[in-house]
């Protein structure tokens, strides 16, 4: 039996049950950006682990953050990763260094830049996209769209 849940329309569902990241759901539910911290080496992490890779340590916090961070990387998805995602190409997906975490790089869709080139090093804001009754994914907007202070 599958765990896969769809959105009506044909989009999959994240599975949020999951022991080691039903926390992160919450949190990015109530449209919070909070990591994982080790609690021994301050290590930030994610996605969410029972185990620091640092130092091995089980002991953790979640720490909030900014939500303030520049695109490290990015892509233009051509081709759809998933057949819902078909109406959407192309797509971009940026990989961002976020600001505070010693160098946690997190992935999202920069969105609001339809037909605009997206650069490296540009400043961006975390922002949310509901996708369900509680449930929300992690985009980015650049920091001058964003209504997020510094």
């Amino acid at each position: 039996m599958s765990r896969q849940t769809y959105l009506p329309q044909g989009l999959p569902l994240p599975f949020t049950g999951d022991f080691d990241t039903r926390d992160w759901w919450a949190f990015a539910g109530r449209h919070e950006l909070v990591f994982q911290r080790c609690s021994a080496c301050r290590t930030f992490r994610h996605p969410p682990k029972p185990i620091c890779f640092n130092c091995g340590s089980f002991q953790f916090a979640w720490e909030p953050v900014s939500g303030f961070g520049t695109i490290y990387s990015f892509v233009i998805a051509h081709h759809a990763a998933h057949p819902s995602l078909k109406e959407r190409v192309p797509y971009n997906i940026v990989v961002v260094d976020v600001e505070g975490t010693n160098g946690l790089r997190v992935a999202g869709n920069l969105i609001n830049v339809v037909g605009q080139v997206i650069k490296i090093g540009t400043e961006v804001h975390a922002t949310w996209e509901d996708i369900s009754d509680g449930v929300a994914l992690l985009q980015w907007v650049t920091a001058e769209q964003s209504s997020g202070n510094r």
